[in-house]
């Protein structure tokens, strides 16, 4: 075989090699994918009408410190109210140039937790603006187990955020009578990256933070803004 045509040959199993590990990869992630389509049903995110149908393309990491089985969003695993009151960090594979939201909200009760918009893929909060601070999860009584959801969403552009009114982590504005699909339809996200959700229930911290919740608060941030957007629906 002459020097060239070995080349060639070379060449050829190279590519060969290379398409196998790419069909292989994409037979990974399908596979993936539909095991994270199927945890989304088994929540109810379908079943309860929360949002149309889709396949999530990847899990997103949400946690609240130690990492350990009660600090961690894992799917509709049960959470310790107190261990969740503080903002949590997040985690997930981003696309360069790529912007993302990430919305959390009680299915139960239509309550918006937190949007955060711009984010380009950190955990530190390097990156993106809140626009409704985290307010954290506060079940009533007889609420029994509430499901705590967050969503992220493609961005198909930056959004300027200079004329949106920050709303308060104390403050109950804008929040009730939360709508995703609606929500994702103002802003015009269609596509979703991923989703992830855990259970709790009532304990004495509710009473703390239902009773710090204000009709409306005001903030720095938003002197001088006209007519600013505050409503998520």
């Amino acid at each position: 075989m002459d020097a060239q045509k070995k080349k060639e040959l070379e060449e050829e199993v190279k590519r060969n090699v290379k398409n196998i590990r790419e069909e292989g990869m994409k037979e990974i992630y399908a596979k993936r994918m539909e095991k994270l389509r199927m945890e989304a049903e088994r929540v109810g995110v379908f079943r309860d009408n929360i949002y149309h149908d889709f396949t999530p393309q990847q899990f997103v990491e949400v946690a609240w410190g130690g990492g350990d089985t009660e600090t961690v969003c894992l799917n509709g695993n049960d959470l310790p109210l107190d261990n969740v009151q503080s903002k949590p960090s997040y985690m997930f594979e981003t696309g360069e140039g790529i912007k993302y939201c990430l919305v959390a909200f009680n299915a139960e009760t239509k309550f918006l937790h937190w949007v955060r918009f711009n984010i380009e893929g950190d955990t530190k909060f390097s990156t993106g603006r809140d626009w409704f601070r985290w307010t954290p999860p506060h079940p009533t009584q007889q609420g029994g187990k509430n499901r705590i959801f967050f969503f992220l969403f493609h961005q198909k552009e930056a959004l300027d955020l200079a004329n949106f009114k920050v709303i308060s982590k104390f403050s109950r504005e804008g929040r009730d009578g939360f709508d995703l699909k609606k929500f994702a339809a103002k802003f015009n996200f269609s596509i979703v990256i991923g989703c992830n959700c855990f259970k709790t229930s009532h304990r004495d911290v509710s009473d703390k933070v239902i009773g710090s919740l204000k009709d409306t608060v005001d903030m720095d941030e938003n002197k001088g803004k006209e007519n600013p957007i505050s409503t998520p629906c």
